[in-house]
């Protein structure tokens, strides 16, 4: 894991820092207290404030657990989606607690990545198959739409998400509201006119309302 200050980068590896569970990075995430959690494949850990390292244990009898993503939920607070179900952090308790809700709905799916429209209404691209779309002020499924080989999601407004595999170009833009196909984008095409067939990898919305891209060989749209 690399940090960059502004000034340069500080390496964290887990052979210099023992509480790391391990090099492979899979997810990281900044909370509202501008903590960092890592996840890895074998477990969790967190930077503090200051920046100081610290294990996560989320289960004691799990030596190595799997942390596919954490985030932060107003009037949850933070969540680890790992393979042994979704667990929630209770600060005041210190300790981590089954998620039933949300174990209810991924019982059968580790998630790739998180990513909110507002504080209380965010989708999971959960494993390879399928995009659900989350209240969690109402604990309610506002879309559960499936796409095998789904690697990127994102959110367009409030209404709608664009959504797309990373095999073959395959860009869908999806209403939240009923769940139908909108428009399914075919490939664009570069500089020589040619159709860029490619998976996507990444997608993000900006403030300015624009989504930008990133593809498996073919840059960043």
């Amino acid at each position: 894991m690399n940090k960059f200050d502004g000034y340069g980068i500080t390496q964290y590896f887990k052979e210099t820092h023992p509480l790391l569970p391990a090099n492979e990075i899979g997810y990281l995430f900044c909370d509202s207290r501008n903590r960092i959690w890592i996840c890895t494949y074998i477990g969790l850990a967190m930077l503090d404030e200051n920046r100081i390292m610290k294990a996560v244990a989320i289960n004691d009898s799990l030596k190595k657990l799997p942390i596919d993503v954490c985030f932060e939920a107003k009037g949850v607070g933070i969540v680890a989606m790992t393979g042994k179900g979704s667990f929630v952090l209770k600060e005041d308790e210190k300790i981590w607690k089954p998620y039933n809700w949300l174990n209810s709905i991924f019982s059968k799916n580790n998630a790739r990545a998180v990513s909110f429209l507002n504080k209380d209404t965010a989708l999971v691209i959960a494993s390879g198959e399928k995009i659900v779309v989350l209240d969690f002020k109402h604990q309610k499924i506002l879309l559960d739409y499936k796409l095998d080989n789904v690697f990127a999601a994102s959110f367009i407004n409030n209404n709608e998400i664009l959504c797309a595999t990373n095999r073959t170009w395959n860009l869908q833009r999806v209403s939240i509201l009923n769940g139908k196909l909108l428009q399914s984008y075919t490939g664009i095409l570069n500089e020589q006119n040619e159709i860029i067939q490619t998976g996507i990898f990444h997608m993000q919305l900006a403030s300015n309302k624009n989504i930008y891209i990133s593809t498996v060989r073919n840059g960043l749209l």
